[in-house]
This record gives structure tokens, sequence and C-alpha cells, in this order.
């Protein structure tokens, strides 16, 4: 289970602003030195996810294969 921060925009055009919620959240959580099982559950950025989206369908060593990322992987790869 991991959240996600950012803006989710529902069907309808609203927009739900999750950063105000899970973002000071994921701030705390990153600056603590947690045990590796609890830096898996730190809230990750919509736009880390899409990075790591766009670099798996563009870069070659990830074509034919399965890859799973882990939130602590993604916060660390992909925050900018």
């Amino acid at each position: 289970m991991f959240f996600l921060t950012g803006t989710r925009i529902t069907g309808s055009g609203s927009k739900i602003p999750l950063w105000a919620a899970f973002g000071p959240m994921a701030a705390v959580m990153n600056a603590l030195p947690l045990p590796a099982g609890m830096k898996q559950m730190t809230p990750v950025s919509v736009d880390n996810v899409a990075r790591a989206a766009v670099t798996a369908a563009t870069d070659e060593s990830y074509a034919g294969k399965f890859t799973q990322i882990s939130n602590a992987e993604l916060i660390e790869r992909y925050n900018q």
C-alpha cells in the first residue's frame, strides 16, 4: 500500500489537493532515518511515478521486462 502526493483531478474536473495531506507526511518521513520497511510506506509524488513510467517506456534496458520499483526507489531516483 502506498500514498501518492499531487493533485487528483476527478471526472467532473474538480481538483483534490492530495499534496496538502500527504506532502508534509512525506517530507517528515524522508527526513527521518527510518527502517527499510517504514521507508516503503512513504508517500510518493505522482510526478515521480510519471517519471518512472516514462523511463520504463523509453529506456531499452526495460524492454520486455516486468520491473517493480519500490516507494523508496521512486523517491531516491526520481525526486527533483
